[in-house]
Formats: C-alpha cells, structure tokens, sequence
C-alpha cells in the first residue's frame, strides 16, 4: 500500500516546494518608485503602483512590504485611534505574507522588523507601553539576527543602528530592564552602524534606491539623539524641497543653526494638492516659524492649521502661539481671548500642549516671550539688546521667569558664539532653586555639557549631563536625557 502513494505523495512535496520557493522579494524599479512616493506623501499614487505590481507579479512580497509602508504612514500622519486598532490588522498580515519568503533573503527578516518598528511607534504614540515595548523587542531580535547571519548586507545596518542608538540613549533604569531582555547599545555603536550602513548602502547600484529614505532616518537620528546639525539632507545631496517630510527635518536642522529665516522661506512652498496626503501639522510648523517675521504670515497658518486639523493634538499650542502674535500686534482683547482657549480647547497629549498650558497657568511674561521669538527667529544681536535693555525688571520677575530669563540669554549668547557669556547665564539658572524642574533647567545643565565637553572639560561635562538626567517631568525632558546620555557615551 505505501509503494500506491509514494509517487503522489512526492508529487504533492515537490508542488509545496515549488509554490513556496514561487514567492519572492524583488523592490524593481516600479515599488521603488512607489517607496520614494510614500516618502512624498503621494500615498494614494504608491498604493495604485503597487496594485498594479500585484496583478503582474502576484508571488513578489514587496509589494506587502511596501503596502505596510503605506498604512503605517497614514495612520501617523493622521491621529485617530480608532483607525489604528482597525488597520494594525493589517500590519500583522502583511508581516504574515513576508514570513513566506526564503529564509536566505536578507530582505526577509529586515522588511518585517521595520513593520515592527513602525507598529511600535504607533503603540507608544497611544500609549500601549507594553505593546509598544514587545514589537521593538521583537525588531531587535530579528535585526540583530539578520546581521549576524548576512553581515554584508547593509540595508539592515541602518534600522539597527537607529535601536543601538534610541537604546543607548535611554535613562539607567531604562537600560538595565532593556539589558534584562538581552537588547543592548550605544549611541556611539549605533550611529557608527547608521553611518556605515548609509554609506554603503547607497554606494551599491542594486541598493541605491534607498537614498532619501535612509538619509532620512541617518539625518533624524543623528538631530534627535546628539542634537548634530552637520548631517543634514542637504549635505547628504538630497532635494528635501520635493517631500514635506523632508522639508520639515530640514528646517529643525535649519532652525537649530540660526537659520530660520531661510527656512521661513522655503516652509510655505512645500509640496501640497490632491496628490498629496493631508499634513496639517506643517501649517502649525509653518505658522510657528513665521510669528518671528510675519504675524500676519502665522496668523494665516495656525488657522489653517486649525480649519483643517482632523484632531486635538497641538491645539493648545496653536492658540498660544496666536496669543504671542496678538501680544507682537498689540491686541490685548486677542492677548486674552487666545490664552483663555489655550486652557479650555484641545487636550495635553503632546509635549507642546503640555507646555502650552503650563506657561498659560502662569504670569504672562512679555519679556521673556519676545525674547524667545527673536531667539527662534535667529536674530540674535536684537535678542541681545531686547534682554539686556531689560535686565533691570528682573527682580519683578517671579522666580521661575528669573531662571527663564537666565537660561534664554545663555541660549542667545551660545548662538551667538559668545560662549563664556553663555556659561555665566546657564550657571546662573541653575543656581536659582524651583518646587518644580523645568525645560529651562534642563537645557542650561545639558548645553553646559554640551559648552564643556566641546572646550575638552571632561570632568565638567560628565557633571552637567548628569544633572541633566537628574532633572525630570517637565514637557520634553525625554529629548534632553537622550541628548546627555549620548554626551555622556562619547565621553
């Protein structure tokens, strides 16, 4: 009886081996163009090329790469929670249809941990912790398996590097339970990883594509985790003018160097229409660039912003930063009117809310506003004479605003390369005791840091980044522990 059925049976073997080996994973010239649409935020385009793709080759497995690329962008570019819990089902299947691939396709494990990391984001970003910690969980492991066992394949270096460096910048506490699961880092590992994958990646024909797609995260990465401004896409070759993705980290990049005025010109020109996805986010950008060149400019934006908002994140911030622009226009009636939404609209999900509203419960402080917006605006010789000439309604100022007042000149005098004026002011802040920490606290003991580690003062670095990792909960905190703990990695 088993002779009857060996012939079928390896007939039937040999057909399961066939379809499984059928399905492969090919980006070719069609997905990459779609990929590079994604990052346009042209997603209704990407998704029409990569059904097309699917008709012709129904056994490739990029196009369910790409698919995942395009869900998880739109649920972060629009916060709706509801959508996210209805389309992460989707994320899960597609990351089922990628398991299908040859397990000797470096492509394989690298694809489905970026949907990890993608569908971690989306987690965090609701507040599913736990959720959010197992899917990076489940990235590291596969990352880092996919490097050992294809270590020339360098597309995976990038994603992997970006985890060596977010883990190596997280709070002691945080790294000890992250080692208890065996995921480890440096900053400095995992920008060195970021930069050689980068690097290499686009120097190869068959892998170049990834170009902007990568320079984008080695960009953010390096702005986020050690505040750098040197790598930027623009120095990296790329046309950031043709993405609002890429405009915006251009102009944080901008901005950090004193250039807003050149990124208050090129923010209004980005790429907008029906082709395009909704971003409002950038007309609350946009807005909150020009209030140091054009009320009337900002004006236009933040309400834009809030005509075409599809949620109530950066609500509270939008009506502060409109009350600024009444206060720069003299309207007090405006002054009072926008204060008095920034506490009852909106909700205190984003760090500018949050801080939106605290600044809100206190003294308005005209002073130290029209100070921070000739600071943002890059116009630091004004933002000198401004504070200085005012200097002398100091002792009238509440004990926070003194501090405030203290850590804003220091900034101004550290762009303006006046570094031991800086040094000065930012001691000065610090030796101001508060019930509470704040940002202003914060940011003078990490840009002490930052001013001692730069004139070789190590001892004095160490001291300040530490500090900084000492102060917390305050709007924003989690940025600056990043930053020091990247200060004290290169140490």
């Amino acid at each position: 009886m088993l002779k009857r059925y060996t012939i079928p049976l390896i007939l039937i073997l040999c057909l399961s081996f066939a379809n499984g080996n059928a399905q492969y994973i090919k980006l070719d010239e069609n997905l990459q163009r779609a990929l590079e649409n994604v990052l346009e935020l042209k997603l209704t385009k990407a998704k029409s090329i990569v059904d097309s793709v699917s008709l012709s080759q129904k056994d490739n497995l990029a196009c369910s790469y790409i698919n995942a690329i395009i869900v998880s962008n739109k649920l972060l570019l629009h916060e709706d929670r509801e959508e996210f819990d209805k389309e992460r089902e989707k994320l899960e299947k597609y990351i089922e249809e990628i398991s299908k691939a040859s397990d000797s396709d470096p492509q394989k494990k690298k694809m489905i941990s970026e949907i990890h990391l993608a569908t971690a984001i989306l987690h965090a970003k609701y507040q599913n912790n736990i959720r959010a910690g197992l899917e990076f969980y489940t990235a590291y492991n596969l990352l880092k398996s996919n490097f050992e066992k294809f270590p020339d394949h360098y597309p995976t270096y990038v994603p992997l590097g970006v985890l060596y460096a977010a883990i190596g910048s997280l709070p002691e506490g945080y790294q000890s339970i992250a080692s208890l699961f065996g995921m480890k880092g440096s900053v400095k590992e995992g920008m060195n990883l970021l930069h050689k994958g980068y690097w290499r990646t686009i120097s190869n024909k068959e892998t170049r594509f990834y170009r902007d797609y990568y320079g984008f995260i080695y960009s953010y990465t390096a702005f986020k985790i050690q505040g750098r401004t040197d790598v930027s896409l623009s120095s990296l070759g790329i046309n950031f003018k043709k993405s609002s993705n890429l405009i915006y980290l251009e102009s944080l990049i901008d901005i950090q160097k004193g250039d807003a005025q050149k990124a208050f010109e090129y923010l209004p020109k980005r790429p907008k229409g029906d082709e395009y996805e909704n971003y409002a986010f950038m007309d609350y950008h946009t807005g909150k660039v020009a209030i140091a060149f054009s009320t009337d400019s900002a004006r236009f934006y933040l309400h834009k912003f809030l005509k075409e908002s599809e949620d109530d994140y950066y609500l509270k911030s939008t009506y502060r930063y409109l009350s600024w622009c009444s206060m720069l226009d003299g309207d007090q009636k405006g002054l009072k009117d926008y204060r008095k939404l920034v506490r009852t609209k909106g909700s205190l999900k984003t760090g500018a809310d949050r801080q939106a509203q605290k600044e809100c419960e206190a003294n308005f402080n005209e002073v130290l506003i029209k100070g921070r917006i000739l600071f943002d605006g890059g116009r630091y010789s004004d933002a000198i004479s401004y504070m200085k000439a005012n200097e002398i309604k100091l002792k009238g100022f509440s004990t926070q605003d003194q501090l405030e007042f203290h850590y804003r000149l220091g900034r101004i005098y550290q762009e303006d390369e006046k570094k031991n004026l800086a040094v000065k002011e930012f001691t000065k802040a610090l030796e101001i005791e508060t019930e509470d920490a704040s940002f202003a606290q914060g940011n003078s003991a990490l840009q002490l840091g930052n001013t001692y580690e730069l004139l070789g003062k190590k001892d004095l670095a160490k001291k300040y980044y530490e500090k900084t990792l000492s102060l917390q909960g305050f709007p924003f905190y989690e940025g600056l522990h990043q930053q020091a703990k990247a200060g004290l990695d290169r140490l």
